[in-house]
Formats: structure tokens, sequence, C-alpha cells
């Protein structure tokens, strides 16, 4: 074999060798996989942690349905001394807590505080002012109190206006001013009393207007009316009308029940070993609240016929010691018990409760007594007659120039001349108001 021939043979089995070692690898590459089984293990579905005020509606769908309940809302206000809001919490005075319900029909609340956390005021609103409280419109009974916890002031609204009784205290717990309210406007009585509670100024409203007087009273029923204008104590004229008569033992007692007076006179005649004379008796209870002076320079008695005027002379208290006093006390040497007899007759003569009342302040045994009746009243009577408690009265002997205390009650006589007179007259001026008093003789 030739050299050419045996390369020829050697690339021809090169040759078939790749084309075998082809098919067989396509062959290969044809070949199913063999079957792999994998257990996986099932996994449970995340369940999302919802807030507390979310509720989940599971549903057979698909999708899950997620409804969001409404919350409450509080804001946080802050006020300066004057009441307008501010944003700076370091520049306030007080700050405030207003309640906005979730449910729309629940009442809108607010709670009020100093900066020391002490409670300032509470109670509801509708709206508050954006801008100062002035504009707030509150709802219902509002309480306000003293920084140390004190009640301060209870009022109460509707229709967003003041509407009902409006009460201020002082911090001791009493009661230093009430009013009713009607529409934002006062009416009726306004009670203000000072801080002891003991003194109490009365006057009346009509729709916001302030009558022409007022009335000062206190605890134990001492009464005066004072002209709101001036200040000062009103003193009217009595009217003989308004003269009634009361009788102690026989004796008439013509008063007048006047500016916070009672005063009352009695005329008779005394007969007996000193002389003869004519006594007139003054019985005086001072109920208004400014002291009276009782003068017997401003006594006068005279008597009156055929439009003729007589006056006649009272006894001075020096002519009294002298003529009668000295002689009395001869006379009680020498018959003490018919002098203590004669001295009881003539206590027993003076009638220690003269008079009715119009307005009745009447006493009260505790203050809290006092203003829970004052602040019931409803009207004050144009008058100023006064009721007082029956007691002892000072027994001032012969009549001289003496002050009358509010609350004080005395009694005092003077002598004239026992002249027969058809009509008597004794004129009482206290203060500058004149008190006339008649007795007119029953003719046959």
């Amino acid at each position: 074999m030739t050299r050419t021939r045996l390369i020829a043979l050697i690339l021809t089995l090169f040759l078939v060798s790749n084309s075998v070692y082809a098919q067989s690898k396509k062959k290969r590459s044809t070949k199913k996989p063999a079957k792999t089984v994998v257990v996986e293990t099932p996994v449970e579905p995340e369940i999302p942690v919802l807030p507390v005020d979310t509720a989940v509606v599971d549903s057979t769908q698909a999708d899950t349905v997620v409804i969001e309940v409404p919350k409450d809302r509080t804001d946080t206000i802050y006020y300066d001394k004057t009441w307008r809001v501010i944003s700076n919490k370091t520049f306030a005075t007080y700050y405030r807590y207003a309640l906005y319900p979730a449910d729309s029909l629940a009442p809108k609340y607010f709670k009020t505080f100093y900066l020391n956390g002490e409670l300032q005021g509470e109670g509801n609103f509708i709206e508050l002012g954006d801008r100062n409280d002035a504009n707030s419109i509150f709802d219902g009974e509002i309480d306000y109190y003293y920084p140390g916890g004190a009640l301060k002031r209870r009022m109460f609204y509707s229709n967003g206006k003041s509407n009902g009784e409006c009460t201020d205290y002082y911090e001791n717990g009493n009661i230093k001013e009430h009013i009713s309210i009607i529409d934002g406007k006062k009416h009726g009585i306004n009670s203000s009393f000072t801080e002891d509670g003991i003194v109490c100024r009365l006057q009346e409203y009509d729709n916001d207007k302030p009558s022409a007087f007022y009335v000062i009273v206190d605890k134990d029923g001492n009464y005066s009316k004072y002209d709101a204008a001036t200040e000062q104590p009103l003193l009217e004229e009595p009217n003989v009308d308004e003269r009634q008569t009361e009788y102690k033992n026989g004796v008439a007692w013509p008063y007048y029940n006047k500016n916070g007076l009672i005063l009352g006179v009695s005329n008779s005649n005394v007969r007996d070993n000193i002389g003869n004379f004519r006594e007139i008796r003054v019985f005086l209870v001072n109920k208004s609240m400014i002291n009276v002076e009782i003068d017997p320079k401003n006594v006068t008695v005279y008597s009156v016929k055929k439009d003729k005027r007589t006056n006649f002379e009272l006894m001075e208290a020096d002519e009294y010691d002298e003529k009668v006093y000295k002689k009395q006390v001869k006379n009680k040497k020498r018959s003490l018990k018919k002098k203590a007899v004669v001295t009881i007759e003539r206590e027993d003569n003076v009638s220690e409760n003269l008079g009715a009342s119009v307005f009745d302040a009447g006493t009260s045994n505790t203050l809290k007594a006092f203003q829970e009746r004052i602040i019931s009243l409803k009207t004050l009577v144009n008058t100023n007659r006064m009721k007082y408690a029956e007691r002892e009265h000072d027994d001032l002997g012969y009549l001289e120039r003496t002050t009358v205390h509010p609350g004080e009650m005395v009694a005092g006589f003077l002598l004239t001349d026992d002249k027969k007179v058809d009509d008597l007259f004794v004129e009482v001026t206290i203060g500058g108001i004149k008190y006339v008093y008649e007795w007119k003789t029953e003719k046959k």
C-alpha cells in the first residue's frame, strides 16, 4: 500500500468516527428526565394587625372590607389673662381642653385650668370663640372656681344666652351677688352682700334697667331705702293715712312705720301729789341702717281751736330734775311701795311691738339662712316699713337728746302743762321728717 492511500484511509476513519459521536450525543439529549416529587408545607395566610378603632368585615368574596370607627377629638387651647386665644403656652394664663365627641348628638364639654393645673371652669359649650373666649357660646350649667378650688360663680345658659340664676361667691363661701337673668339681661332683685355676709344691698331690675331706689338690709332685719342717683338715705314724709293706732292698758299709741323707723307717741294726764301734768311719751324703734337722733327741741306740742294754734311749753330736763324728780325721791322715801306701783304702771303703758311689716327681712340665726331668704325674694315692695323682733326697750326716763343706733329701741317722756284743750297735736321731727300725731276730744 502506497503512502498516499494510507493517508486517505486515516482521514476517512476520522470523519466516520466524528459522525457517530455526534449522533450518539443527540440521542442522549432527547431522553426524558426522571420525575422528582417535592412535598411543600402549607403556609397560613398572614392576618394584618388592625388599629383598635377599626372593624373587619369578613366576606366570602375574595376582598376584605375595612370600616373606620369615628374617634373623639380633644383640642388644647391657650388663653392670656384677657381671655384672648394665643398659640404660645409660655405666655398663657389659662389652658383649656375642649372635647368634641364622635357622636354628633353628644354634648361638647370643656375644662379650663390655671397653669398650675387647678380647675378654673367647666361645662358644656356649643361653640368656642376662635380668637376670644368672649365669643364662645356655652350651654347649661357653667361653674367657675378660685385657684384654691372654692366655687366662684355658677350660672346657666340656654339658646346661646345667659338664662336663669347667676350666683357669685366669695372665697370664704358666702354669697357675693345673686341675680336672675333672662336672655342675657337682669330681671328681678339683684342682691349684693358684704364679704362677711351680714349686710346686703337689694335693687330691682327690669330688662337690665335698675329701679330708682335700692335697699340696704342686714341679718338682724335693719333696713333703709336709698336714692339710687344720690346714694343718700331716701326719707319720705309720712301721710296721716299711714298713721295707725294700737292700745296698751287703755292708752292709745298712734304710730308710724316709716323710713325704717317705728315711732309712736302717747298722751296722758298725770295727777299726783307732785302736781298735774300732761305726759307725752315717745317710743322709737330704729330698724334703719343709719343713726337717728331724737331731741326734745324737735318735739312740739300744740292745740288748735278755731284755726288758732296754741303751743305748749315743754319742761326742760333740768327743770324736771328740780321740780319733779327731787320731790319724787322724797315721796319714795315715804312710800316706796306706792312709787314702785306707779313706776310699773307707766312701764306697762309702753307698747314694745308697735306696727306690722310690709317688707320682712326678719332675723337669722345663721348667715346662710339670711342669704338664702334674701335671694329667694322675687320683688321689692316700694315702701320703707319694717318689722322688728320683740324685745325689751331702753328706758331713757325724761327725754334728752339721744342718738339711736340701728337695731335699738328706746322710750322716754316729756311733761307739759295740763291745759284743757279740744284737739291736741304732737309733732316729732327726726332727720328732717315730721311725724304728726293728733288727739281729738269727742264732743257730746
